[in-house]
């Protein structure tokens, strides 16, 4: 009986801290693939702005920092759905200003996010089935560890 308690006070304890924000959240590999795109890779143009800030122009926490004001800012934002990846030598925003389904490639982790629009976010799994939505105005972080599409302007 003993052992359940502390197994369930252990439980308790995980769930009730949640993820921090500052711990290590995956880093997408930037070859060329880390990229949101319509239809198929390589043979048609991207259709998502992005943004990058350096760690060697900025440092990494500035970098982070000038990311995060991107995406939440509605005049540097505009009206789109802007998003945060990380890379191994910078923080890349995305701007999905354009109505449709995006496809992502390499989007990893848990990163700040803002729908400035007054339309849905629909995020959709390796099939095309919706697995979530992101609301007008939202603005809390993605885990993007599931997302392989984004359907923008429902």
């Amino acid at each position: 009986m003993a052992g359940v308690l502390v197994a369930l006070t252990v439980l308790c304890l995980a769930l009730s801290t949640g993820t921090p924000r500052a711990a290590a959240q995956p880093v997408a590999q930037d070859k060329g693939r880390l990229t949101a795109l319509a239809g198929t890779p390589g043979t048609d143009p991207p259709i998502v702005g992005y943004r990058d800030y350096t760690f060697s122009n900025h440092g990494k926490a500035t970098a982070g920092a000038l990311a995060r004001t991107w995406v939440h800012g509605a005049s540097l934002c505009g009206y789109a759905f802007c998003t945060i990846q990380q890379m191994p030598d910078r923080y890349r925003v995305f701007t999905f200003k354009i109505c449709g389904t995006v496809a992502l490639r390499n989007f990893v982790g848990l990163y700040d996010s803002h729908n400035h629009t007054n339309t849905t976010i629909v995020f959709l799994d390796s099939r095309g089935v919706e697995i979530g939505w992101y609301g007008a105005g939202r603005r809390d972080p993605v885990n993007w560890n599931p997302v392989y599409y984004v359907r923008v302007c429902n």
